[in-house]
């Protein structure tokens, strides 16, 4: 579960990030991310009708999301407002590839100072 303190759920914080954030993208995921000078860094899920009609999956999706981050919040440096953005093509992988490729944006995005995840990816 991913603690309260490190939420972006402020409408207009999650409409500045889309504006103005840079992005790095995978074919199941999309991060947009922007230095918001904070102590922690803030994270948002948008996992939108175009990925399942279906709130039961699209629920599914934004908690593994959410498990993911709240795993690597260690590694990920402070000051950072951060959206994941799902693709349709996200409800046919599993959670490891999921996972991989959330790490693999992070570090491409150069929010990684080190990876801590409890399978050390």
């Amino acid at each position: 579960m991913l603690p309260k303190l490190f939420r972006l759920n402020k409408e207009t914080d999650i409409r500045r990030v889309l504006r103005r954030g840079a992005e790095r993208s995978s074919p199941i995921l999309a991060l947009k991310f922007l230095n918001s000078g904070f102590r922690q860094s803030r994270f948002g899920f948008l996992v939108s009708k175009k990925v399942s009609l279906r709130a039961v999956k699209r629920n599914l999706v934004k908690r593994r999301l959410r498990n993911i981050v709240g795993q690597t919040i260690p590694s990920i440096f402070p000051g950072y407002d951060c959206l994941l953005i799902a693709r349709p093509r996200i409800l046919g992988e599993s959670f490891e590839v999921l996972e991989r490729q959330t790490i693999t944006l992070f570090k491409t995005a150069n929010l990684l100072n080190s990876v801590k995840t409890k399978k050390g990816l």
